[in-house]
């Protein structure tokens, strides 16, 4: 069984990135019928309203203001796009194929 959590020790001790299926019931309402292009495209251009709002979801056991403000912008989007891709793919999207 593969790991679908990217772990968040900024945001806390048992701080988690996981999206569950109404996680992504909640992004597709947030973002309409192409929400997954439309979050990856605004992940690519560090667009912080998309970073914040995949925090408020994605994010388990943790401080999102810690999550958000703790670590660089394109690295909060890197760890969204695995956290994602992993439910997705079952692979990270930094690795690039899967295992």
């Amino acid at each position: 069984m593969v790991d679908m959590v990217i772990s968040y020790p900024e945001a806390g001790a048992h701080a988690i990135l996981s999206f569950e299926v109404a996680d992504f019931e909640r992004l597709e309402e947030a973002y309409g019928d192409n929400y997954v292009k439309a979050i990856f495209e605004g992940l690519d251009r560090t667009d912080v309203k998309i970073i914040r709002n995949c925090i408020n979801i994605g994010l388990k056991g943790g401080d999102h203001a810690a999550a958000l403000n703790s670590v660089p912008l394109n690295h909060i989007a890197t760890r969204i796009a695995d956290a994602l891709y992993l439910r997705i793919r079952g692979f990270k999207m930094s690795e690039g194929v899967a295992e």
